[in-house]
């Protein structure tokens, strides 16, 4: 027998049981002619017309349905932010969206149909204003005041890329009664506008007020890394204004380490919170931690030194100097560590932009150019990241009374800035008064959400009355 079909994939996928997943397998065919005789060609809109253009072009194939998702067709999250660039030189209908807004609609919309159908909407009914952070990834089939809002907050880069894999698993085990809604960084210049020490604050003010007025009867907030405070600061704000959060979910969400906690006990105050504060400021550590973010090759953009000799260093220069570990301090290094100031000089006598567009080269994908559209997102997101980390240096929690579940990673020597910030339930216990859960996950920081760790917690993750 001759199949009508072949797909080529790159594994087959599987449950969390580690059976072959039947139903996956069975949507890659869902749209696929059975028959020549039954080709029927579609009818499309004049902007389907032109978006499916533009998309076979930017991604170098030749046949595209409607209904094809982005990311199955060959798409990644940097050709996304290109094709969004391409829509809005080419399509007259999309020139009054915001590229940061079409952005964050293409990340939620992921189908010809679906992208052009919300272009039209806007284009030809004038739809009244939303904050283009906020993101409707699943309705409720009743009305708000009736339903469940599960809500996923952003992580350090200011994007849902954390959630890549356990999204689409939230939006399934909801039921008809819960919507499912994300929040990205929205609009670049009001994000880094902000007070750096009250980004989380002013966020959770900002999304709390947003939830409110959508008027649903139940809130679960959900955050990993900075997405977690940032969660904390929202169920804060609805709490005081009569909303019921009925769980707020915390996934390796660090915050600053008691300083008897750490290596650095024996110094004073002023010396740690001077080193706190200071290695968060330093470009040239945050790049290194933005380049896991995005997948780089640090080691091929000009970052030599490995990990542990930076470690070494930064205990030397806590213990044995005034605790800064601003760049010129490391530069100014005349020890043994002298070689470590001698990269650090090199790296800062290169101008920021091609430092990082020598991290962006490092990015494995099938292009090794990229376009200017792609470098712009990345940018992009280096500036929010720099806002978050800049403002969980200082960030302190609040005393917070309600339900929480915690979710600490095995694996935390592997986070960020690992002596300084914690995730544990040691670390959380003084700021969590109401029913807590704590629970240990596999897995590192990086990689708790992703393959066949995100396998191993998802069940526990979607647990929302783990407490009960």
């Amino acid at each position: 027998m001759i199949p009508n079909d072949v797909k080529i994939i790159s594994k087959i996928p599987t449950t969390i049981n580690g059976k072959i997943d039947i139903k996956s397998l069975k949507k890659l065919f869902e749209n696929t002619v059975k028959n020549e005789k039954h080709v029927i060609e579609e009818t499309k809109t004049a902007i389907e017309e032109k978006i499916e253009k533009i998309w076979t072009r930017e991604l170098g194939i030749t046949n595209l349905r409607l209904d094809d998702n982005f990311y199955s067709v060959g798409g990644d999250s940097l050709l996304i932010a290109q094709i969004v660039t391409k829509i809005l030189e080419e399509v007259p209908e999309a020139k009054d969206w915001e590229w940061s807004a079409l952005l964050s609609e293409m990340m939620q919309f992921q189908t010809v149909r679906e992208i052009s159908k919300r272009i039209q909407d806007k284009f030809e009914k004038g739809e009244e204003y939303h904050d283009s952070s906020l993101l409707t990834i699943k309705k409720s089939t009743i009305d708000n005041n009736k339903s469940v809002a599960k809500v996923i907050f952003h992580a350090g880069t200011g994007t849902l890329s954390a959630y890549t894999e356990i999204i689409n698993y939230i939006k399934e085990d909801s039921k008809a009664n819960e919507a499912v809604l994300g929040f990205t960084f929205g609009d670049e210049a009001e994000y880094i506008s902000m007070k750096t020490e009250d980004t989380f604050k002013l966020l959770g003010l900002k999304y709390g007020k947003i939830l409110r007025d959508l008027n649903y009867s139940k809130y679960i907030l959900i955050g990993h890394c900075v997405g977690g405070l940032i969660a904390l600061e929202t169920a804060e704000f609805l709490n005081a204004n009569n909303k019921k959060v009925i769980d707020v979910t915390l996934i390796s969400t660090t915050i600053p380490k008691a300083q008897e906690r750490t290596l650095f006990r024996d110094i004073s105050p002023t010396k740690y919170k001077k080193a706190l504060h200071s290695n968060l400021k330093n470009e040239i550590l945050l790049e290194r931690t933005f380049a896991r973010l995005i997948n780089a090759d640090i080691s091929n953009a000009g970052h030599e030194i490995k990990d542990h000799e930076l470690n070494d260093c930064i205990y030397d220069m806590v213990i044995n100097g005034d605790g800064d570990l601003n760049v010129n301090s490391f530069i100014q290094l005349s020890n043994e560590y002298k070689y470590i100031g001698q990269q650090f000089k090199k790296l800062k006598d290169t101008p920021l932009s091609e430092r990082l567009n020598n991290l962006y080269s490092t990015i494995k994908r099938e292009s090794l150019n990229l376009q200017d559209s792609e470098i712009r997102m990345l940018n992009t997101l280096f500036n929010i990241f720099s806002q978050n980390f800049g403002c969980i240096s200082t960030y302190i929690p609040k005393q917070y009374y309600g339900n929480v579940r915690v979710f600490y990673c095995k694996e935390q020597e592997k986070s960020f800035y690992g002596e300084f910030f914690a995730e544990d339930r040691e670390t959380w216990e003084e700021y969590l008064n109401g029913e807590i859960f704590y629970d240990e996950i596999v897995g590192q920081h990086f990689d708790c959400l992703n393959g066949e760790n995100l396998k191993k917690n998802l069940s526990r993750i979607l647990d929302f009355n783990a407490y009960k």
